[in-house]
């Protein structure tokens, strides 16, 4: 989800109870489920993941950035961060902060930034059909099996 408002934080308990509820109703693997968000919901999903550890499997946050301050809370965490070189509304010295920070308190952080993309072109080459991403969202599944 998108939120039409100022700040990811006023939507966080939200997008926490959408998938609460997904678990309560559905079979579930807690052991894999995955968090992703573009644009706004990457900075969502750098914001949930430093808040609840322990809830994903893995989070690949695209084209947003995150508060370097909770990158202790993501070290542990599988991350795939995706931004374009070029983003004009989100720029990708965003993204670069917060996986150094990650680094930094010892993650392993894979990084893939798309040379010549900007916002909307990172978004679609990230979630488009045979992606590096659902590679690695496959890989760290399996590993974790």
């Amino acid at each position: 989800p998108q939120p039409n408002r100022p700040s990811w934080a006023e939507f966080r308990d939200e997008v926490a109870a959408v998938v609460d509820e997904a678990r309560l109703k559905y079979p579930v693997d807690d052991t894999a489920i995955l968090l992703t968000g573009a644009s706004m919901g990457g900075y969502g999903t750098w914001d949930l993941a430093a808040r609840c550890p322990g809830r994903f499997a893995a989070a690949a946050p695209v084209s947003g950035g995150g508060d370097p301050l909770n990158a202790q809370s993501l070290a542990r965490l599988p991350l795939c961060v995706v931004h374009g070189a070029h983003d004009a509304v989100v720029p990708v010295e965003r993204s670069l902060e917060m996986v150094r920070a990650v680094r930094g308190h010892g993650g392993d952080v894979r990084e893939v930034v798309y040379p010549d993309a900007g916002h909307g072109d990172a978004i679609e080459r990230a979630y488009a059909p045979g992606s590096e991403l659902y590679d690695w969202f496959e890989a760290v599944l399996a590993a974790g099996r």
